[in-house]
């Protein structure tokens, strides 16, 4: 199937390339693109240039050409405009249901049509049943890119929402594709070479070795947070043991975050040289770490006895770190100690997020989070939050309602500077005098 799936793939650009014969190139259209279409009209007219129509303007000719995609890709290159060129490009290049036509051609059926899958049918046969039930369980992967990324330097994806939890076949077979066109989106460039520039066509040359040396030359990082739930995907943790093993040469950083050591698999671990404990739920589990981890007594001791989670009192979170470096192995005790803002801003705590959540709407994020670090410097708001829900309990008003109801009474403290806030209103009339 690999083979088959290359094949077909090369096929689906022929098949759009606006070079050689039997071809059906996309053709361009106004509007799709805004940004675009201006670029078009600064730079070349009504397209002349491309069509061949400078010359000519004014004489009937009958029908006026068509210009394609792929052409208008090739002005904007000449033009400098790269990014620009890009977003055109994805309007020339095949999409998903682009592979079934291909997988039709008598190039590929010529190939392959003898061949059978394990259902007896032609390999040709099950490839576009598979595609099609994919395009129909998930059709967002069957339309063109919309996000663009430009030149950012940072990107973070929130997979929450399209990577399901759980084990069955099709959740697993989802996380699996979300995960992988997530490390697609962001590490797509981090593996580019200076020997790739010889496929590369002489319009662009230039400017992909400019992109190449500053990829080369730059420190990669690559998080995976909420490493657990590819626990069932097996092609995403081959892909992320391949990233960890190969990544140091290519200064590519890897991070994998979970909330147990049974979720990381042994190769994995052993690839690693930087570990990062921030405690434990019980003995069994503690037992695992200091084996599969190889701790010394010192540092089985401070797992055990000294990473309880956040201080709270504000002093810190304390964690033990575990490094390799020239083939010797540190550890260490440190403590991660933020200030409230950072705190607040980064807080998971669902009381505290619910509190945040409806001042980030009333006063904006900035503002929000100052006003909460220095009526709840640390960090926190739960004790607050319960000792007024216990209140409302014992006056007979229902669990949740009470809870959203000492949730929205605090947010009003904090908009309007009353009540428990009232002495931010002092401090911020003195800044405001100062400031004067």
């Amino acid at each position: 199937m690999d083979q088959f799936i290359s094949f077909v793939v090369s096929e689906a650009y022929r098949m759009r390339s606006d070079r050689g014969a039997n071809t059906a190139p996309a053709v361009y259209q106004r509007g799709i693109e805004p940004v675009v279409d201006a670029a078009i009209d600064r730079i070349d007219p009504g397209l002349c240039h491309v069509l061949g129509t400078a010359s000519g303007a004014g004489e009937e000719t009958g029908p006026a050409p068509e210009a394609f995609w792929w052409e208008v890709v090739d002005l904007l290159c000449r033009a400098g405009e790269y990014r620009l060129a890009g977003l055109a490009q994805r309007w020339a290049v095949p999409i998903l249901e682009d592979l079934i036509t291909a997988a039709r051609s008598p190039a590929v059926r010529d190939n392959f049509d003898k061949i059978r899958a394990h259902t007896d049918e032609p390999l040709p046969d099950v490839f576009e049943r598979y595609i099609k039930s994919l395009i129909k369980m998930l059709p967002s992967l069957n339309q063109r890119t919309s996000i663009d990324l430009g030149n950012a330097r940072v990107i973070v994806l929130d997979l929450d929402r399209v990577a399901p939890k759980g084990d069955r076949p099709e959740a697993v077979r989802t996380t699996s594709l979300m995960y992988m066109l997530g490390r697609h989106m962001i590490a797509r460039n981090f593996f580019l070479r200076e020997r790739d520039l010889a496929r590369v066509p002489d319009a662009m040359r230039t400017y992909h070795a400019r992109r190449i040396a500053d990829v080369t030359e730059s420190i990669k990082r690559l998080d995976y947070d909420e490493y657990h739930r590819t626990r069932g995907s097996k092609f995403v943790r081959a892909q992320v043991a391949s990233d960890v093993l190969e990544g140091g040469k290519l200064g590519i950083q890897v991070v994998i975050t979970s909330q147990s050591i049974k979720h990381l698999d042994d190769d994995l671990i052993s690839f690693t040289n930087e570990r990062y404990l921030l405690g434990v739920d019980d003995e069994m589990e503690a037992n695992d770490i200091i084996e599969r981890f190889a701790l010394s007594e010192e540092a089985a001791s401070t797992l055990r006895r000294k990473l309880k989670g956040p201080d709270p009192n504000g002093g810190g979170a304390p964690f033990l770190m575990q490094i390799t470096v020239n083939n010797q192995r540190y550890e260490q005790m440190l403590v991660n100690s933020l200030g409230p803002i950072e705190i607040w801003a980064l807080s998971t705590t669902p009381l505290d997020m619910q509190l945040r959540r409806r001042l980030y709407e009333r006063l904006g994020p900035t503002e929000a989070r100052r006003r909460l670090a220095r009526l709840f410097p640390k960090g926190t708001a739960e004790p607050e939050i319960e000792r007024r829900k216990t209140d409302r309990l014992k006056r007979g008003e229902a669990d949740d309602r009470a809870e959203a109801g000492v949730i929205d009474e605090i947010a009003g403290e904090l908009t309007d500077l009353y009540g428990m806030a009232s002495p931010l209103r002092t401090g911020d009339l003195v800044v405001r005098r100062a400031a004067g």
